[in-house]
Order: structure tokens, then C-alpha cells, then sequence
């Protein structure tokens, strides 16, 4: 196995945890507000983490629509993706 699909997967397992994270504290807030949905927005935890500035603004279209997205789903499932790409596999044919 490769460095960089060792790196990859460990990536992979990383964005699935703080999907994971990220679905439990949105659920958290929902029980909170008394059943009203609480969804944290990609661009809502980008905000946590660089305050001040404003990627949705200042990005066309299509990507300030991803930062729109629930966060959860935008980490859970870009690791999902690379879990799958980079998974470990056995080739039938390298015997």
C-alpha cells in the first residue's frame, strides 16, 4: 500500500468522524430549540474557524451553494467518497 493511499484513508477517517461530530451536535441543537431542525451550514463552521471572513460572497455560485450545505453532509460524505476510492482492495489477477 501506497503513502499516499495510506494518507488518504486516514483523511477518510477523519472527515467521517467529524461528519459523525458535526450530525450528533445538529441533533443536540435540535433537542435544545425544543424540536425545531438546527442545521450548522458548511459556511457556519467555516466561520468558526476563520472569523471574520466570508467565502460565500466572495465565490461564485456553484461553491457558495456547498457552503449552504449541512455540514455534516459535506465531511461525512467526502470521506465516504475517499473510504471508497482508497479502500484497500485484493486484485484477483496479481497472483
Amino acid at each position: 500500500m501506497g503513502m499516499v493511499t495510506l494518507l488518504f484513508r486516514f483523511l477518510s477517517l477523519v472527515l467521517i468522524i467529524c461528519g459523525l461530530m458535526l450530525l450528533g451536535a445538529d441533533a443536540v441543537s435540535t433537542l435544545e430549540a425544543g424540536g425545531v431542525i438546527k442545521l450548522r451550514s458548511l459556511e457556519s463552521v467555516w466561520m468558526l474557524f476563520v472569523p471574520g471572513s466570508a467565502p460565500s460572497a466572495a465565490l461564485p455560485g456553484p461553491l457558495a451553494m456547498i457552503l449552504g450545505i449541512p455540514a455534516w453532509a459535506v465531511l461525512g460524505l467526502l470521506g465516504l467518497l475517499f473510504a471508497f476510492l482508497f479502500r484497500h482492495r485484493d486484485d484477483e489477477y496479481d497472483h
